[in-house]
């Protein structure tokens, strides 16, 4: 067992103490690589947090495992409340100098807190952000999918400077993820994620931070692994709640994109768009259950959005999916949204088949071969 937020490198009180928060929610496929992930990291000097919300898949008995192996490791076990209680309850509890983020169900390369902490050293950086590459996990195995997101290498000083940055940001995915990312602790105080969101919480509250951070490194290391499995609101699920909390989001990240950068709103407006795609898309996939008249309802609540009107009354749209969905949503027809989310499915799971054959062929040639 290691000693408490700690480790024997000699080194170790040089080290600042970060607080890694790790949000779980019946994630135990995934959950022993990322907390070797976070226990192997060459910066030792740690407070791990895993906030247990309610699992019921034995995620929260393997959180216990790993905290009497490692005394870095704390576990807040607690009634299901949902993601953003989960990293409201681990800021609260954190008391490192830096704090950061893993999900339960990504990984960190070895480097990415000793990196980060450099980066944030050098610059008095607020925050700092690093690359991230995109992992899909499907039948027990991981497969890259992309070798990395795009990114950006600045450092900025001043709140104009961060505005500046902010639209490339966008382009590279990273603004609006929690993960990937090191807070001063201190920079973080008297903030707080928007309990009730079901999906885009992190993004909103992302806005507000970059709304009056003064001081913002990005660099271009690929240091965070972030997985995309099934069954996730990532991955084009079905929710309830989605649609909902996605158009809360945009109207408010509209407000302050309007009082504070106004030059990024055109690109939120495009997310938004692929956001109304999604929603439309999850509809009709496989793991929606709704009847067919709740669905229409869904539709309507689509084509009615004020949210949705504000966006299409200006976006840009990028690609022939995008150009054709803007016009179906300019024509507020539930009808034509329907045909449009049900051919989408239809071409999802075509390919989603023929990959199947792909995979059991390939197999059985390899199978041939031994």
């Amino acid at each position: 067992m290691g000693t408490a937020f700690g480790g024997s490198a000699m080194n170790e009180h040089e080290e600042p103490l970060v607080s890694v928060i790790v949000p779980v929610y019946n994630v135990r496929p995934y959950l022993n690589r990322c907390l070797a992930s976070v226990a192997g990291q060459t910066h030792r000097r740690l407070q791990v947090v895993l906030v247990d919300d309610g699992s019921t898949d034995g995620s929260g008995s393997l959180c216990d495992e790993w905290a009497k192996r490692d005394g870095r490791f704390t576990v807040l076990h607690r009634r299901n409340a949902g993601i953003a209680v989960t990293r409201n309850v681990g800021m609260d509890a954190a008391v490192g100098e830096y704090v950061c983020f893993v999900d339960g169900d990504d990984y960190a390369e070895p480097t990415m807190v000793a990196t980060m902490v450099a980066a944030a050293r050098r610059s008095d950086a607020q925050i700092v952000m690093c690359a991230y590459r995109t992992v899909a996990y499907d039948r027990g195995a991981y497969a890259e999918r992309s070798a990395r997101n795009g990114t950006v290498d600045f450092t900025a000083r001043d709140n104009r400077a961060v505005a500046a940055m902010f639209v490339p940001l966008m382009r590279c995915g990273m603004v609006n993820p929690m993960w990937g990312k090191l807070f001063d602790r201190d920079f973080l105080d008297g903030h707080r994620v928007d309990e009730g969101f079901v999906a885009g919480g992190d993004g909103v509250f992302m806005y507000r931070l970059f709304e009056r951070a003064a001081r913002v490194t990005a660099i271009p290391d690929v240091l965070y692994d972030y997985v995309v499995r099934e069954h996730s609101l990532s991955g084009g699920d079905f929710h309830p709640g989605l649609f909902g909390s996605r158009e809360r989001a945009y109207l408010e990240q509209h407000a302050i994109l309007e009082r504070w950068n106004r030059e990024a709103i055109g690109e939120r407006d495009r997310e938004f768009l692929h956001d109304v795609d999604v929603c439309v898309n999850s509809l009709y996939g496989g793991a929606c259950t709704l009847p067919a008249a709740e669905r229409l309802a869904c539709l309507r609540r689509v084509a009615d959005s004020s949210a949705t009107a504000l966006c299409i009354g200006r976006v840009r749209p990028i690609g022939v999916r995008g150009r054709l969905l803007t016009m179906l949503l300019h024509r507020r027809s539930v009808g034509l949204l329907l045909g449009y989310g049900m051919a989408v499915g239809y071409a999802k799971r075509l390919r989603a088949a023929v990959r199947n054959v792909s995979n059991v062929r390939g197999k059985r040639q390899q199978g041939g071969r031994r």
